[in-house]
Order: structure tokens, then C-alpha cells, then sequence
């Protein structure tokens, strides 16, 4: 059985004292499969005030158009999922990104 853990990029606190991600690894000692699937609200937030692009939102949800998507796969992709990966990793979790 694979155990799916969902980590809201709001409760992300990060490496090196994340309790997500040390229980991930805590679960993954004991023999568990873990999937960590992971937002990114608050560095994506950050990102696109950065650049100045205006986002839209609909009962409190992100609109991801065609001129923000980039700057939201970037931060999904090149810097949340990388770090979890690395503080994954730095637990002694044989960690991957999808």
C-alpha cells in the first residue's frame, strides 16, 4: 500500500526541522511507501509579485493562465519539489521528483 500525504505549500516550514517530511521518513524506516504530493501557494505567490504578474483568483482558488503557468511550473517543479527531494534525502530517504 502506498500512503499519500498531501503538504500544503502554506504548512510547508522546510528544511531542516519540516515534521512532514520528517514523518515521510519516519514512515519510510517502517517499511511504508510514501507519495508526497505538494502545493506551492505561498512561492508561487511570491513569484509572480516578483514579476508583476497579476494573478486571477475564483472562490479563493488560483486561475493559472498562459501567462503565469510558467512561473508556477518553475516554482512547483525547479525549487519546492527540489528542496522536499533534497530534505528527503537528507533524512535518508531514497527520494525522487516526479
Amino acid at each position: 500500500m502506498i500512503l499519500v500525504v498531501k503538504y500544503g505549500g502554506n504548512a510547508m516550514t522546510g528544511p531542516p526541522d519540516d515534521p512532514v517530511l520528517a514523518d515521510c521518513a519516519a514512515l519510510h524506516r517502517e517499511g511504508h511507501k510514501v507519495a508526497l504530493v505538494h502545493g506551492g501557494g505561498p512561492a508561487i505567490d511570491a513569484a509572480l509579485a516578483e514579476r508583476g504578474i497579476v494573478e486571477k483568483r475564483v472562490a479563493g482558488l488560483r486561475v493559472t493562465g498562459r501567462q503565469s503557468l510558467g512561473v508556477v511550473e518553475a516554482v512547483l517543479c525547479a525549487s519546492v519539489n527540489k528542496a522536499l527531494v533534497r530534505g528527503l534525502c537528507a533524512l535518508g530517504v531514497s527520494a525522487v521528483g516526479v
